[in-house]
């Protein structure tokens, strides 16, 4: 009923990251919390980069999506307002896993470069449907890729390499020499 309803919405859509951590826990710790921050943040420049592509659609229907409210240029606004939140939000997983919580850090760095990137673009052409388009997918992949990062985060291997790439930050640079 409103056009915020994209990020009412995005907090039911970040409930199951908190049912999951019920579940496999016991109760909900700062992972479970975080996760659901993330996707919470995550939601808003998701979907309404896919409201873009349907403005006139939910127009035709009545129902108040932001471009459709706001326009165009608005909504790619607030994308990139959210895409940075959602940036920002990804990377506290560092602090927040387990001992492969360094690697993820390193590996969300590209993953987040790339959601910038692609909602900086559409803020400079809102009105280009490609645009739009690219972030809608890339933004699959993006929550799909943090997840897959937190479940690699928790292997032997990642910590190993997270313990090798500390160490050499640490050191650095003469670390990071040693270790090419």
């Amino acid at each position: 009923r409103t056009s915020r309803n994209i990020v009412i919405g995005g907090v039911a859509g970040a409930i199951p990251p908190l049912v999951g951590a019920a579940a496999a826990a016991g109760h909900i710790g700062l992972g479970g919390w975080w996760l659901f921050g993330l996707v919470m943040v995550w939601t808003p420049a998701h979907f309404w980069a896919l409201a873009l592509l349907l403005k006139d659609d939910y127009a035709a229907v009545g129902i108040p999506m932001l471009p459709v409210v706001k326009g165009a240029l608005f909504t790619s606004q607030a994308i990139g307002r959210y895409a940075r939140l959602t940036a920002v939000a990804s990377l506290a997983g560092t602090a927040l896993l387990p001992s492969g919580g360094v690697l993820y850090g390193l590996l969300v760095l590209p993953l987040n470069g790339r959601l910038l990137q692609l909602s900086a673009a559409l803020q400079r052409q809102p009105e280009e449907r490609q645009r739009a388009t690219s972030l809608f997918r890339f933004s699959i992949l993006y929550l799909f890729s943090i997840c897959g990062l937190i479940l690699w985060s928790r292997s032997e291997a990642a910590t190993l390499l997270s313990q090798q790439a500390l160490h050499l930050l640490r050191h650095w640079p003469t670390g990071l020499l040693a270790g090419l």
